[in-house]
């Protein structure tokens, strides 16, 4: 048996009785850069990444490791443990045939400039390739340039991309991010502030990519597709989005062409000019199911309504939104992929009837003690109390925080037992 750094050993069940190990291995107590961990890691390895700035690019070689911060939970580690490319590269690397068991999980990634593929570079943050599907977890995304992709570039993957906040990347095409001819899922992410010539937010080509729970905002299109641009044949998919503020002159929410035919449900579409958010394309056809589209929606599509969805704070980048919503309690859970259960900030996405856009409103009580979910019970709603418990993370929305102090605790628990019901 090889000798491991840890700790974690497995005896196999064979007639040989043979016993796998399990390494954690510490950077940089153990190899002072993330690669030389990475090369000396084997399948199941877990490496575990300290504070700090790593000048370096990685690539994960198809390994079915995990490489994380200490933390990935806590925003303060996240910033704080950075993986900066200096502008020689992408910040990592899977085109390997990586599987969703190769993890990175709790890193900023800045200051990437692609990868090399011709004249042109792709992917600053994140570069996927070669049939890879890895597990992008919890990552900010920010400051990267490329070709296409400023921030992350899928062709040929199936990876998951989930919790991450993607944003203050360029690209010619796809500032966020850009998926070609694969079948990625983009889970809980909040992507903003991105510029593209085409596709400001992101952009799909060919594929069937799914958007679910992600917030699009402050993105900019600088020909067209502020938030997205989705085109030849895509068969994209936008569940429970809120698209808000971004701006192109043409499509200044979404442009849509080549045959393209994404459909978009449970979803708010606001303040990205009205009439004209989606442009489409003679061969390009979008599909609205319970969305909110300020100034009507004319298209294919059913169920879809055209009023104030009443924002939180939208000057302030905030977009939960406020009791008295039209689109609480107003979608389809029909259309919630399966496998969704919670909203872009954790929240249980299923408090009767689902609410339209990324951010669920939890139940809750009015000034007048009274619940802002007609159909949720007391007990239900204590429960839900004691799932929220703790201090209210800032800028995530804290619906169980009855009394507004900061913190879900037993003050809100006697709230509720006092109008028992």
């Amino acid at each position: 048996m090889s000798v491991c750094r840890f700790v974690a050993c497995t005896v196999l069940a064979t007639a040989t009785g043979s016993v796998a190990c399990a390494a954690i291995i510490n950077v940089p107590g153990d190899h002072p850069t993330i690669q030389g961990a990475i090369d000396a890691a084997v399948g199941g390895d877990e490496i575990v990444v300290q504070a700090g700035t790593y000048h370096e690019r990685i690539n994960l070689k198809g390994k079915a490791i995990k490489v994380r911060s200490t933390d990935p939970a806590n925003p303060a580690i996240v910033s704080s443990t950075i993986i900066d490319a200096d502008d020689l590269g992408s910040c990592v690397k899977c085109n390997s045939g990586e599987s969703s068991a190769t993890i990175v999980d709790g890193f900023t990634l800045r200051d990437g400039s692609g990868t090399a593929l011709g004249e042109n570079r792709f992917g600053g943050g994140v570069y996927v390739a070669g049939g890879a599907d890895p597990t992008i977890d919890r990552c900010v995304i920010r400051d990267c340039t490329a070709f296409a992709g400023g921030g992350v570039y899928i062709v040929n993957g199936s990876p998951l991309i989930a919790r991450c906040t993607i944003r203050d990347n360029t690209a010619l095409d796809g500032g966020g991010l850009n998926i070609a001819l694969s079948s990625a899922r983009v889970r809980g992410c909040r992507i903003f502030a991105n510029t593209a010539d085409y596709g400001g937010g992101m952009s799909t080509h060919a594929g069937g990519s799914e958007f679910t729970n992600c917030l699009f905002y402050d993105n900019v299109g600088g020909t067209w597709g502020g938030a997205g641009w989705i085109e030849c044949g895509s068969i994209c998919e936008l569940n429970d989005c809120t698209i808000a503020n971004n701006t192109s002159p043409v499509g200044r929410a979404l442009r849509v062409d080549s045959e393209a035919k994404p459909v978009i449900a449970n979803s708010i579409l606001w303040l990205n000019g009205g009439v004209n958010q989606i442009s489409q394309a003679s061969d390009g056809v979008a599909t609205l199911l319970f969305c909110d589209y300020e100034g009507g929606w004319s298209g294919e599509g059913s169920s879809n309504i055209s009023t104030n969805p009443l924002f939180a704070n939208a000057g302030a980048d905030d977009y939960h939104l406020n009791a008295g919503s039209p689109c609480l309690n107003n979608g389809s859970n029909a259309l919630v992929p399966p496998g969704v259960t919670t909203d872009l900030d954790g929240n249980n996405r299923f408090v009767g009837i689902v609410d339209r856009g990324c951010f669920e409103r939890p139940a809750a009580l009015d000034e007048e003690g009274n619940s802002e979910h007609p159909d949720l019970t007391s007990f239900e709603l204590l429960v839900l109390i004691l799932q929220a418990w703790g201090p209210c993370m800032p800028g995530a929305g804290c619906p169980y925080d009855l009394n507004d102090d900061g913190e879900v605790g037993l003050d809100d628990v006697v709230i509720v037992l006092n109008d028992w019901e």
